[in-house]
């Protein structure tokens, strides 16, 4: 009877053991999936741009993700895996209402990785950095007139008395200070506002 009893428990056990694993394997395997798809998310951007091999692998990488997702919460581990990927360095709060916690990872793994994009206003392409789009708005987008007509009238506004200023803000029905807004801005402006404003 002993024997019997001693059987038993270890059969119980065994069976336990291998229910508490199989349970737990999933939150491993998310693991380890979300790994691969952090590491090609990486390669991906690691040259600016996402191509459509990448994008495609990159999307079912985020539906094997959500499938795991689902087993895990079936499962009643979901508090497991929020643990889970604090271990793993992301930090994100349960969710409830039906909405996923793999979403919020992968959108914080595309913010975390995504390089910055600067915007050229005149055509739209996108640069990595700043210094790039300045070199592009140099490049690409040269003026299309001579600004030097721009500065000779901006230096004789500069040269001409105040009083003179003055009135011909006044005559022409702006703010006295007109005239004065006219020469501050143009000295402020970059090479590429004046671009962007049409002005060269």
């Amino acid at each position: 009877m002993r024997k019997t009893y001693a059987i038993i428990a270890i059969g119980a056990g065994i069976l336990l053991y291998l229910y508490w694993h199989s349970r737990h394997k999933l939150i491993e395997e998310y693991i380890n999936e979300l790994k691969l798809y952090e590491k090609a998310l990486m390669q991906a951007y690691a040259d600016g741009e996402v191509d459509e091999t990448e994008y495609q692998f990159l999307t079912e990488m985020q539906v094997i993700l959500t499938k795991k997702e689902e087993a895990i919460r079936g499962s009643g581990l979901l508090g497991a895996l929020i643990d889970a990927l604090k271990a793993y360095g992301i930090s994100i709060a349960a969710i409830v209402g039906g909405f996923y916690i793999t979403t919020k990872v992968i959108r914080y793994l595309i913010k975390k990785y995504r390089p910055p994009r600067y915007k050229c206003e005149k055509c739209g392409r996108t640069f990595a950095t700043e210094e790039e789009l300045s070199e592009h708005v140099q490049k690409e987008h040269k003026p299309t007139q001579d600004t030097s007509k721009y500065d000779e009238v901006i230096y004789a506004l500069q040269e001409t008395p105040d009083w003179f200023k003055d009135l011909l803000g006044l005559i022409l029905g702006y703010d006295i200070n007109f005239i004065y807004n006219i020469i501050n801005t143009w000295d402020t402006l970059s090479p590429e506002e004046k671009v962007r404003y049409g002005l060269a």
